[in-house]
């Protein structure tokens, strides 16, 4: 269910070759794809919860908990642990 503009990014990369750009655009799609379902899924089960496209993915006012939806590899936390040093968040991997 990619956009007619992901398709053709990915198409443009596989044309020069750039096969790693294949996969990371791919993955991103995928993502946001996992993103906008659980984020529409807790909405409705969880209306407490307060969404946010910066920092992270939901907080719960009544537990103070935050959580951030993140691919499971190792670059992907990574890079999740230097943006947000100084935040504690419950990892949903997917």
């Amino acid at each position: 269910m990619l956009s007619a503009a992901e398709q053709a990014a990915i198409a443009q990369a596989k044309q020069k070759g750039d096969y790693w750009l294949v996969n990371l655009l791919g993955r991103q799609a995928r993502g946001r794809f996992v993103h906008e379902t659980l984020e529409t899924l807790m909405r409705k089960k969880l209306p407490q919860l307060q969404y946010g496209r910066v920092g992270v993915d939901f907080f719960d006012p009544i537990t103070s908990r935050s959580y951030e939806i993140l691919s499971n590899t190792v670059s992907n936390i990574e890079r999740h642990a230097k943006r947000m040093p100084n935040v504690a968040y419950r990892m949903i991997r997917y």
